[in-house]
């Protein structure tokens, strides 16, 4: 509030804000992917919707812009591409069904753990988890997942809870 929208736009990308008022004066703004700053400094890549405001004249009076993060899906669609380009190659050898099956098992099994962490916006996911959803695919003989529980920390102070 009361800072200029020019704070979230990284120095190699300025240049874009002038034409996207042009194309707010114009009427309409295509959506389009580009990149902003997160608060912490750095860049995400985000999608932007930007829609004219009108006065009760229709005279453009303002512009509405809404940045959606759009990380979690380049990273699926680059789980995606993994995925069929390892159908393409593991179909042309003599590599039998059960090879590429397995495959796919473990490449699915990380973009579901990548899913428990991009829930909580890479936040507060708990690691068991993490850890349970990125082995499943393997034989549960070949693993021994141990240490604490999670616990509630509600109460503690940062200080403690991190020296637990």
């Amino acid at each position: 509030m009361g800072r200029s929208v020019l704070v979230l736009v990284p120095e190699d990308r300025q240049g874009e804000e002038p034409a996207i008022l042009r194309q707010v004066s114009a009427g309409k703004v295509e959506p389009y992917e580009t990149t902003r700053l997160h608060k912490d400094g750095r860049s995400v890549p985000a999608l932007l919707s930007v829609s004219a405001i009108y006065d009760a004249c229709g005279v453009i009076v303002g512009a509405s812009k809404i940045a959606h993060d759009i990380s979690a899906r380049r990273v699926k669609n680059l789980f995606a591409a993994v995925l069929a380009i390892s159908r393409q190659t593991l179909g042309h050898g003599q590599i039998d069904a059960a090879n590429v099956r397995s495959f796919e098992a473990r490449l699915s099994s990380m973009a579901r753990a990548h899913d428990l962490l991009t829930h909580r916006t890479w936040e507060q996911a708990e690691l068991r988890a993490i850890v349970e959803q990125s082995i499943s695919p393997y034989f549960p003989d070949r693993f021994a997942v141990t240490g604490l529980q999670s616990r509630s920390l509600q109460g503690q102070s940062c200080r403690s809870s991190r020296a637990s």
